[in-house]
Formats: structure tokens, C-alpha cells, sequence
């Protein structure tokens, strides 16, 4: 599943592209999905992955060179550790296996042939696959807003 929105660069929303529209906290973004996945009185579908396409969605490193950044997180401005999709992994584990995120800006590029849209890549901060650009963020099955359970977290290049 992926998500598509705005992030701040405190990594602390998600938000609408209207300027002064909604914002979600990681709590609101839970409920807003919960009500999507689980129908009621029926049992959560859990699906493997959401994918948070947002600037700053996974914490922002900021000026930090990329290569070995993803080893010095405790180095940026806000770490992995402390962003909106720790927060919100640490409590989707009854939504989603998984959380991806990314540490900087990020926008979609198109590639097209003769006018024909043929794929389209995610870059963050300008580069596509980057180190230290997208962590993973692997919730504890069963984790939710009443019962937190902390997402382990890993830098990936894919």
C-alpha cells in the first residue's frame, strides 16, 4: 500500500498538498487506515508493506554526505529513530508487516518515449537508491495505538 502526502521537515505529519489542509499525526494516519483495512466486526487485514511517499517521512539527515550516512543516524536532524514512521510503525502492527519511508525531499520522475509514459522512479534529495535515503521500519505483529510496541529499523538501497 503506499501513501502518498506531504511531510514537514521534523518528520512529525503527513499532510494534504492544499495549502492549510489535513494533517495527520501517526495516531490519526492509524485510525484513517484501520478504518480502510479492517471491515467491522471482521479481523485486520494485514498487508506486507506501506509505503510512506513523503519528504521526511522516515526522519531528515539533512546536509549529511550520503556516503556512510546510514550507519551516523544519530547525525541527523531528526533520526530514523524519532520520525513520523517510527512512530506510526511502532503502532500499525496489526495494519502492515512493514514501513518504508525516505530522509529528504522526494518527488517522482517520469520517463516517457515518444510521449508515452513508460515508468517513473521515486528520488529522494535528487538520487535514486541512495544510502542512507529509505529505511524499513519492521513493526511487532499485533502492535497498535493502546499497545506500542517499538518497529526495528534498517537503512536499504532498494
Amino acid at each position: 500500500m503506499i501513501i502518498l502526502g506531504h511531510g514537514d521537515p521534523d518528520s512529525t505529519i503527513i499532510a494534504s498538498g492544499t495549502s492549510g489542509g489535513l494533517t495527520w499525526m501517526s495516531e490519526q494516519l492509524y485510525t484513517l487506515l484501520y478504518s480502510w483495512l479492517v471491515p467491522a466486526g471482521k479481523m485486520a487485514m494485514r498487508v506486507q508493506r506501506i509505503s510512506l511517499h513523503m519528504c521526511y517521512g522516515g526522519g531528515n539527515k539533512g546536509n549529511l554526505a550520503t556516503a556512510g550516512s546510514a550507519s551516523r543516524t544519530s547525525q541527523f536532524i531528526v533520526p530514523p529513530s524519532k520520525s513520523f514512521a517510527q512512530k506510526f510503525a511502532s503502532i500499525a502492527g496489526t495494519l502492515t508487516v512493514d514501513v518504508t519511508a525516505r530522509t529528504d525531499t522526494t518527488n517522482m520522475v517520469p520517463t516517457t518515449r515518444g510521449g508515452t509514459f513508460v515508468t517513473a522512479v521515486r528520488n529522494v534529495a535528487g538520487r535514486h537508491h541512495g544510502e542512507g535515503d529509505k529505511f524499513v521500519f519492521t513493526t511487532v505483529d499485533g502492535s497498535s495505538p493502546t499497545n506500542p510496541r517499538e518497529a526495528t529499523r534498517h537503512a536499504t538501497w532498494k
